[in-house]
């Protein structure tokens, strides 16, 4: 069980907090919606720690290892779920259990530019898709494919893929091993906790 965490930051100063407060609206980036970083405290930070550990752990166990009691807990963590910090909860798969143990990118250019948005929205809806990024350099998406075999592969790349208006070319590329860091979000959450201590070290010089 796991969960997924949005962009953070620490506060620079007491005019940063302030500043973010104050920022509601929504800046965009191209055509996608980009959130302001969310201002966390080392409390918060832990408590996204715990929750990376293990995503079930309850609320009360929690306040027992911060000191705090589990409705100020509840409350820290429904704003981290409301300001979008925390994204979601879930089960983390073994595809290959699931028959799906080969993984395959693809990249994908396309006929127009302007079409790359509502394409990705496209291809995300076929089975085999678990993840569609739109990519500068010389594809314009990058299809990442769970499948069964050769024969799976080839039936998704000629059915789905080749067969959806908007593609003029694509590159296959099987992945022979994935090394993913299981300790990304650990290690992100330590320097936003280090950069807070040395900030507040500063603050009391």
């Amino acid at each position: 069980m796991s969960f997924d965490i949005e962009g953070v930051r620490v506060p620079r100063s007491k005019k940063d907090e302030v500043n973010a407060v104050e920022s509601g609206a929504r800046a965009r980036s191209g055509n996608a919606e980009v959130a302001p970083a969310i201002v966390l405290d080392e409390i918060d930070l832990k408590l996204l720690g715990f929750l990376l550990e293990d995503a079930r752990l309850s609320q009360r166990a929690m306040a027992r290892a911060i000191g705090m009691s589990p409705p100020a807990i509840a409350d820290r963590v429904a704003r981290l779920e409301a300001s979008g910090v925390i994204k979601g909860y879930h089960a983390d798969l073994n595809y290959a259990a699931l028959n799906r143990p080969m993984t395959v990118l693809v990249g994908v250019v396309t006929d127009r530019s302007d079409t790359q948005r509502s394409l990705a929205d496209r291809l995300v809806e076929v089975p085999e898709v678990e993840r569609v990024d739109i990519v500068t350099g010389s594809s314009d998406l990058q299809v990442r494919l769970r499948v069964r075999d050769q024969t799976h592969l080839s039936e998704v790349l000629f059915e789905s893929l080749l067969a959806t208006p908007d593609i003029r070319h694509t590159e296959t590329f099987l992945a022979l091993a994935t090394v993913e860091p299981d300790t990304f979000g650990g290690r992100l959450l330590q320097s936003l906790s280090d950069d807070l201590a040395r900030r507040s070290a500063t603050n009391e010089d």
